[in-house]
């Protein structure tokens, strides 16, 4: 997904030392032992190449791969894995077993049965129907070699019993301030800028919960440099695993599009008032799956939260497509999406269209439907015209820039220290340059929706939202392949009857001027307070969420003849006041019904 193949930082050693070990000693019969990802480069390894200790790894990994093999089972039976066998109380469970007698057989996910049943249990509370797949009745297969594999996987997709039989997928690449002193690029964001160029997000900024406070969002990638001095993670941020250190550039020029502070240097994220936690698809103790990430992020999660998946697959072309192109990953996403849980996904960078013929209808939505929002790349230079090598269709529901996007990592636009939590970069891309911003808007807006106590909108109305709303792709561009409008977010907030009437920035230091812009009614009588803290109150103007903490009136003053107004005052210069939020709301008083605008946060730096 990521447009980056001339830079990546490799781990020291080999994953396998210290992983397989683990995985022989484990008491555990259920522990998933998958092989580790394929890196770019196995593929021009020949005989005759020298290898070193990550090259043998690299080529024992794919070989791996061709020997796993991943069985579904018909909802409805009873079945599990245990000491490399397969049970069940039915005839037809047996005669199977019996059938894969001379082959080892595991859950092919962590969570117990009834951890992975909780998905159906909440679908069916929130009136999901049909229920999503059975993900306990998933299993792997390890054979002896790709030709027992092969024959394997034919024969047991003629089997009365078996929905899915097929080869484990190969890993496949992502789809792409500490002293001395950083600068700042927040202005080199364009893609957060006003349209044609943008999504407004930094417009909205200043609007209550828009930066995703409250609002929990998983990434499910391999690694991540989590303490990059833009980011301050740690490792309690980690859901399922601990990353075996393999394309950490990549999640972090992901989670600072997302999540970078506003703290005046390097960028800032979209929503960096977001709750972020990395779900590793490549763990030391479990080995790759990147279907296992996608279920601990979504076990992980509620109704509401976001999940995006920076992961592509090889579809029926080897070409790179979305990752719910495999079964167990679809199933996955459906089970989180019927939950409530908003998913974002990756388009991948194969250039290929997902109505082709050769996809048998699996990115149709009539044929089935996942529930997460595909996203496409578009050109920077070219305002939302699609990139040669993205996924497009009419699967793919919108799109974001797929180059020069400037974020954390990789160190081609500064690393002067030669310390990696000090690296920026000015060329991401990629659908999983795409994907972040696309994930940020829906982050937003799920903020701003929670922050002014509105009921959420589920995954697919949400979804819906952003396919007819946003920055259009031109028409010539769309009729050779469909990736969707690029979201506006003021047009988004309009979707779903956010409150309005008042915009400022979201962030100011100690002494800065800021300017409160108001917009209603022509003439109108208008007060605008403040106060340290929020609650929500329902009250006939509307929704109050300014709580009493330092509950004041800040100016008052009456709107223009257009229904225009403004107020500039200047931040006190009160060191105590670093670091803190002052919230602010409107309340327009007219000769008819008053009411109370959005509200506002401005993060004092």
């Amino acid at each position: 997904m990521g447009y980056r193949p001339e830079t990546r930082r490799y781990p020291e050693k080999s994953p396998l030392q210290g992983s397989q070990a683990d995985l022989k000693s484990s008491p555990n019969p259920f522990k998933f032992q998958m092989i580790a990802p394929l890196l770019w480069c196995f593929l021009s390894l020949t005989p005759s190449s020298p290898q070193g200790p990550d090259e043998v790894w690299i080529q024992r990994a794919h070989e791996l791969s061709q020997r796993t093999l991943v069985l579904k089972l018909d909802d409805g039976l009873q079945a599990w894995a245990e000491s490399g066998r397969l049970f069940g109380p039915s005839d037809e469970v047996r005669g199977l077993s019996d059938q894969l007698q001379e082959h080892e057989v595991q859950p092919l996910f962590q969570q117990s049965a009834l951890e992975l049943l909780e998905f159906r249990n909440q679908a069916l509370a929130r009136g999901h129907w049909p229920l999503p797949p059975d993900l306990s009745l998933y299993f792997k297969i390890e054979c002896q070699d790709s030709a027992t594999a092969a024959s394997l996987v034919d024969q047991l997709q003629d089997h009365p019993v078996v929905a899915h039989a097929y080869m484990a997928p190969a890993p496949a690449p992502p789809p792409a301030d500490i002293p001395p002193t950083t600068p700042h690029w927040t202005d080199q964001q364009d893609y957060f800028e006003s349209p044609t160029d943008g999504t407004r997000m930094f417009e909205v900024a200043g609007v209550l919960g828009a930066r995703g406070r409250n609002v929990r969002m998983t990434d499910c990638e391999y690694a991540w440099v989590y303490d990059h001095e833009d980011l301050e993670l740690d490792s309690s941020h980690w859901v399922g695993g601990t990353p075996v250190g393999i394309w950490e550039d990549h999640g972090t020029a992901v989670l600072g599009q997302i999540y970078a502070q506003d703290n005046g240097y390097g960028v800032t994220g979209g929503v960096p008032n977001c709750d972020p936690y990395m779900a590793t698809e490549y763990a030391v103790s479990w080995g790759f799956n990147p279907t296992q990430a996608i279920i601990n992020a979504a076990a992980a999660s509620q109704a509401g939260d976001v999940i995006l998946l920076e992961m592509q697959t090889g579809g029926p072309t080897g070409a790179y497509v979305p990752e719910e192109w495999t079964q167990a990953s679809f199933d996955a996403i459906l089970n989180a999406t019927a939950a409530g849980i908003h998913v974002v996904e990756a388009g991948g960078n194969g250039g290929m269209d997902l109505d082709d013929a050769v996809f048998g209808g699996k990115f149709d939505v009539t044929v089935r439907d996942s529930g997460a929002v595909i996203v496409g790349a578009s050109q920077s230079w070219n305002p939302q015209v699609k990139q040669s090598w993205t996924s497009r269709g009419s699967r793919v529901d919108c799109q974001g820039w797929g180059d020069s996007i400037y974020t954390t990592g990789y160190g081609d636009l500064w690393n002067v220290s030669g310390d990696d939590r000090q690296d920026y970069t000015w060329s991401f891309g990629g659908t999983s340059g795409a994907s972040p911003i696309v994930t940020s808007a829906v982050v937003s807006v799920i903020g701003a929706m929670k922050a002014h106590g509105m009921s959420l909108p589920s995954p697919t109305d949400l979804r819906a939202a952003l396919r007819v709303t946003g920055t259009p792709q031109p028409a010539w561009d769309e009729a050779t392949g469909r990736i969707g409008p690029q979201p506006d977010m003021e047009a988004l907030f309009d979707w779903f009857q956010l409150p309005e009437g008042m915009r400022h920035p979201g962030a100011a230091s100690l002494g800065d001027s800021l300017t409160v812009d108001l917009q209603g009614n022509p003439n109108e009588n208008w007060t605008l307070y403040r106060a340290m803290n929020t609650a929500i109150t329902n009250t006939s103007a509307g929704t109050r969420v300014l709580g009493n903490q330092q509950f004041a009136a800040v100016a008052s003053g009456v709107l223009d003849a257009s229904g225009n107004g403004s107020f500039t005052g200047v931040i006190p210069n009160k060191p105590a006041l670093v670091g803190r939020e002052v919230f602010t709301q409107t309340y327009f008083d007219p000769t008819g019904t008053p009411r109370w605008s959005n509200g506002g946060a401005i993060l004092i730096q």
